[in-house]
């Protein structure tokens, strides 16, 4: 705690302290983007969740009420302050154009009013015409979880950012002023943001700008097949000794090679410190024998 506690002769947060935040958002930012569309789903089934439980509860009372206790007024009011209610939370939770809007309202009322019509008509004795009624509700609460599946489609990203739980979600973890704010402050301070959590993660590959181990494996290969090309040449009996340019294409080969471990012990990380060393040994020992071998086919 105390590193972010302390401030510097310019009146700023410890830089310690600011990197280690950095570090602590990256690594949470990593890890959410891998369960993002479970959460963003998770969200989406809770408010799905409530809102058939609200309507649930209109049925429920005309159940009870109604046909029960035989109070068809109590029962309608229910019905009108709780779907008023899932209209509400819908309302809330979702994002809608002015035309869905009207379609959402005008679904989430129909199908538990029609289903109180049935009801009512079912108590005053018109047993057919109730039946139709009941019909007409089935009907309009399909279209109701139709459009409410509609809505719960992806829309960008994989995730479905109609209903505002999970655009909110998505756009704290996603590029904001903070983080710039931060690393702005870093990079002020001479510490390098590029890709802080290699110390704890023990690789560079967490980011796009960080050089993967299959493109340097690649470029050995390169490398080690054009010293192939050239000694294949030396071994050859129309020549017995590297031209000028197979020595500079050799000594360039060599540059090269050097260039190219460099990358290799700066991409890899601190567990890999052993094998670096090793990688290293066997390099070293490598270019030994090239030079051995280009001293003995260079004229004295």
């Amino acid at each position: 705690m105390d590193d972010y506690t302390k401030v510097d002769k310019d009146g700023r947060v410890s830089g310690e302290g600011d990197r280690l935040y950095h570090i602590h958002f990256k690594l949470f930012q990593h890890v959410q983007k891998s369960w993002q569309g479970y959460d963003a789903y998770a969200r989406v089934c809770m408010a799905v969740g409530t809102n058939q439980l609200l309507l649930t509860l209109c049925i429920f009372a005309l159940g009870s009420t109604l046909i029960g206790d035989r109070q068809p007024w109590a029962a309608w009011v229910f019905i009108v302050v709780v779907a008023t209610g899932a209209m509400l939370h819908f309302r809330i939770n979702l994002t809608l154009t002015k035309w869905e809007l009207i379609i959402m309202v005008a679904l989430i009322y129909a199908a538990p009013l029609t289903a109180g019509v049935a009801a009512t008509m079912d108590y005053a004795g018109w047993i057919t015409a109730g039946r139709v009624w009941a019909l007409i509700s089935f009907v309009l609460n399909d279209l109701w979880m139709c459009f409410v599946f509609a809505q719960a489609m992806e829309s960008r990203g994989g995730l479905p950012e109609k209903f505002n739980t999970v655009d909110i979600s998505s756009d704290v973890m996603s590029d904001n002023s903070m983080q710039h704010f931060v690393k702005d402050e870093l990079h002020d301070l001479g510490i390098d943001t590029k890709n802080p959590g290699d110390f704890l993660w023990g690789t560079s590959n967490l980011t796009k700008d960080s050089p993967p181990e299959e493109i340097l494996k690649e470029k050995c290969e390169d490398e080690e097949r054009e010293l192939e090309k050239i000694f294949a040449a030396e071994n050859d009996g129309s020549c017995g000794k590297l031209s000028a340019m197979q020595q500079s294409k050799l000594a360039n080969l060599k540059k090269d090679f050097e260039k190219i471990r460099s990358d290799f012990h700066m991409s890899s990380g601190a567990e890999r410190s052993t094998k670096g060393k090793g990688l290293e040994e066997s390099s070293s020992s490598s270019s030994s024998s090239v030079a051995a071998e280009e001293g003995e086919s260079t004229p004295q």
